[in-house]
């Protein structure tokens, strides 16, 4: 008997993990459990950098504590009641103040506020419009239901302004930069420290550049005079990885992968 009862603790913890896993896969970060005493608590759930299932402590974004997977006997994904339009729209206009307050990347706030203008729908659907599209008749569809987005070329010739479509038809993704790893105090307080120093050379306009090593080889550098600042992750020992526009001194907005 007690090996049965072993054996459905052990498929009961397995039937958490991967509920766990598959929701972190569709972005639901929280979510309702019910535990073995009856008792009903909500937690924000997230996955360490070392593959934990943990949950983050009251009113915190940094640190937290191990789920209690063999203490869970049901779980339900409490969803937002927000529309995917209000998300994007709530999370590119997050972009703009954080880039108003640092001053960084001036020319990209009149594109996120034509996009924002054109609505998420509209945007989207221009979005689709232009890859089912013949390459030649492309121009006149875009003149005809989106004229917003043709511009003209110093030889005076119509094009498609792509770089809106591709960039601001989706979510903004939006980090805050990390150089060392995470999961550790000291790690913690050396990342901290390194951002408040980009803040110190950004409030001087001193160029900066800095690297660290937290899951990937990262580096940053910021370059007053043209007022911007770049943020990438690379694979380590590999020139591939990701590649973000720093929006101010702690935080980071996806732009290709490599």
């Amino acid at each position: 008997m007690e090996a049965i009862e072993a054996t459905d603790v052990r498929l009961q913890i397995e039937t958490t993990r991967k509920t766990i896993e598959q929701l972190l896969n569709d972005r639901i970060r929280k979510v309702s459990v019910t535990m073995y005493n009856g008792s009903q608590i909500t937690f924000r759930i997230f996955k360490s950098s070392n593959g934990n299932l943990c949950y983050f402590a009251n009113r915190s974004r940094k640190w937290g504590n191990p789920l209690p997977l063999d203490q869970i006997v049901a779980i339900k994904p409490i969803k937002s009641i927000k529309s995917p339009e209000q998300k994007w729209r709530d999370g590119w206009k997050k972009v703009i103040a954080r880039l108003n307050k640092s001053g960084l990347w001036e020319d990209l706030i009149p594109d996120i506020q034509l996009a924002l203008s054109m609505g998420y729908d509209k945007l989207n659907q221009a979005y689709q419009d232009y890859w089912e599209a013949d390459a030649k008749g492309r121009l006149d569809i875009f003149q005809t239901k989106y004229p917003e987005l043709v511009k003209i070329n110093d030889e005076g010739k119509p094009y498609v302004n792509t770089s809106i479509i591709w960039s601001y038809h989706c979510m903004p993704k939006v980090k805050k930069m990390r150089f060392t790893k995470s999961g550790r105090y000291r790690d913690s307080n050396r990342n901290d420290e390194i951002l408040k120093t980009i803040q110190e050379k950004m409030d001087a306009k001193e160029k900066y550049r800095t690297w660290g090593r937290s899951s990937y080889d990262v580096s940053f550098e910021y370059n007053p005079e043209a007022n911007r600042a770049w943020y990438s992750e690379q694979f380590k020992g590999c020139g591939n990885g990701h590649y973000y526009l720093a929006l101010d001194s702690t935080h980071a907005l996806f732009a290709e992968d490599d």
